[in-house]
């Protein structure tokens, strides 16, 4: 594969941390493929680990890869992955409450809604709160955030709807992040499993990875940081879900010695249409 300068540089990126700022088009996925397969000269493929935002992206990359032996994954499979595993162990099970048959957390919210302020929720007030609390966890806030959000009683609704959850072994996509985290935290052996599991990490789409997310991460990499950020900074659409574009900002001070790589260069579109876009 025909790689330009700049992304031959960051393909070849070997150890250490990296940042890459890559344009629109600029063959971010292109080059992380590329280096996936540079990387499994120095150690064996299932040791890679390259995790996206979106599921979409995800499938995309394994699609465009073609090989089962390197792991591609979202963060939240990469967590549900992490308490799977954990639990497994002690013979616990949890259940996805985004997918059960019996509940799903939008009609639970309704009927919790219901008991405690005796009329239905509107739609409104039901994206809100998952909106609102989403955001919460996703930016490491605690309960006092709650207070400002103009939703009848939300403390005592996100307070019971955590209960049941907690009650009846019940988590959503959120909890699979703060449940991961604290895992990470507190249980050493499980943190040194994925340590000797893992040498490589590669994170795409870092401008819409939360603050929670990034914690989790700074976990992971260990102690040689073996870790490439793909991002653009100046395209994060998801700061409502607390994604935390200015942790790229201040990514040499996560990670001192650091290398930036700037791939600017669109190859999606035509000079005409690059230099429209730029004069808008």
């Amino acid at each position: 594969m025909r790689l330009t300068d700049v992304q031959n540089e960051a393909a070849n990126f070997i150890d250490g941390p990296c940042l890459v700022l890559a344009v629109p088009g600029a063959g971010k996925t292109t080059m992380l493929l590329e280096r996936i397969k540079i990387l499994s000269k120095f150690t064996r493929p299932e040791k890679i680990l390259t995790l996206t935002f979106s599921r979409t992206q995800a499938l995309d990359m394994k699609n465009r890869y073609g090989d089962n032996n390197t792991s591609i994954m979202t963060i939240h499979a990469f967590c549900y992955l992490i308490i799977r595993n954990y639990l497994k162990k002690s013979h616990r099970e949890l259940r996805l409450l985004e997918s059960d048959d019996a509940y799903n957390k939008y009609d639970l919210l309704r009927r919790i809604y219901l008991n405690i302020n005796k009329k239905k929720i509107s739609r409104e007030d039901l994206m809100t709160f998952f909106t609102e609390t989403s955001y919460m966890k996703n930016a490491m806030l605690d309960g006092s955030y709650l207070k400002n959000i103009r939703i009848k009683n939300i403390e005592k609704v996100y307070q019971t709807y955590e209960d049941f959850k907690k009650s009846n072994n019940y988590i959503d996509f959120d909890d699979m992040q703060t449940l991961a985290l604290k895992l990470l935290e507190e249980n050493p052996n499980l943190l040194r499993s994925i340590h000797r599991r893992y040498q490589y990490f590669q994170l795409d789409e870092g401008q819409d990875t939360s603050l929670l997310q990034f914690k989790i991460l700074k976990k992971i990499v260990g102690l040689n940081n073996n870790l490439m950020v793909v991002a653009d900074d100046d395209q994060s659409i998801y700061s409502f879900r607390g994604a935390e574009p200015d942790y790229l900002l201040n990514f040499k001070a996560h990670y001192p010695g650091a290398r930036l790589i700037i791939m600017n260069e669109n190859h999606r579109s035509s000079k005409n249409i690059c230099e429209l876009a730029e004069a808008f």
